[in-house]
C-alpha cells in the first residue's frame, strides 16, 4: 500500500506542480500584456509629445522665419533704393557742364555709374567722363521714374554739343 500511497502522492504532487506551472504561466502572461500596455502608452505618449513639441516650435518659428525673411527683403530694398539715388547722383554729376576743379567728384561719379552697371565702361570712357570730354545726356523724368517728352513724344534731356575728337559718343536716349 505504501506503493499505492507513493504513486497518489506522486500524482497529487504533479497535479499541484501541474496546476501551480499553469498559474504561473497565465500570471507571466498578464505580466506580459501589462508590460506591452506599458510600453504602448510611452510610445504614445512619446509621439504626443513630440507632436506637442512641433506644434510649439511651429507657432515659434514660423513667425521667426517670417521676420528674418522681411527684415532681409527690406534691407535688400533699402540697399537698392540706396544705389538708385548714388546713380541719379552720379548721372545728374556727369550730365552737367564739366568743372576742372570737379574732376574728382566726376572721377567718383563714373565710378559710382561702373559699380552699379551690369556692362561696365571701358578705360577710355571712363577717362573721358571724368575729364568731361563726354558728357552723359540728362533725360528729365517725373517723380515715378517716367520719362517726360515733348509733343512730338521725344525725351526731353539736357543740351549737350557732342565732341567730334572723342571716341566715345553718347546715344540719344529714345
Amino acid at each position: 500500500m505504501s506503493d499505492v500511497n507513493t504513486k497518489a502522492h506522486h500524482h497529487e504532487a504533479k497535479a499541484d506542480a501541474d496546476y501551480a506551472a499553469e498559474k504561473l504561466r497565465l500570471e507571466c502572461e498578464k505580466l506580459k500584456a501589462e508590460i506591452d500596455a506599458l510600453f504602448h502608452a510611452a510610445r504614445q505618449r512619446k509621439w504626443e509629445s513630440a507632436e506637442r513639441i512641433s506644434k510649439i516650435a511651429a507657432a515659434v518659428l514660423i513667425p521667426l522665419l517670417l521676420a528674418f525673411a522681411t527684415w532681409v527683403i527690406q534691407l535688400r530694398l533699402a540697399t537698392n533704393s540706396a544705389n538708385q539715388e548714388y546713380v541719379k547722383v552720379a548721372v545728374s554729376i556727369l550730365a552737367a557742364k564739366p568743372d576742372p576743379a570737379q574732376e574728382q567728384l566726376r572721377s567718383w561719379a563714373t565710378q559710382v555709374l561702373n559699380e552699379y552697371s551690369r556692362i561696365k565702361m571701358s578705360a577710355p570712357v571712363q577717362q573721358d567722363l571724368n575729364t568731361g570730354k563726354l558728357r552723359l545726356p540728362f533725360v528729365l523724368t517725373d517723380e515715378r521714374g517716367n520719362v517726360i517728352t515733348d509733343e512730338a513724344g521725344n525725351a526731353i534731356t539736357t543740351e549737350q554739343t557732342p565732341n567730334a575728337a572723342s571716341t566715345n559718343k553718347a546715344a540719344r536716349p529714345r
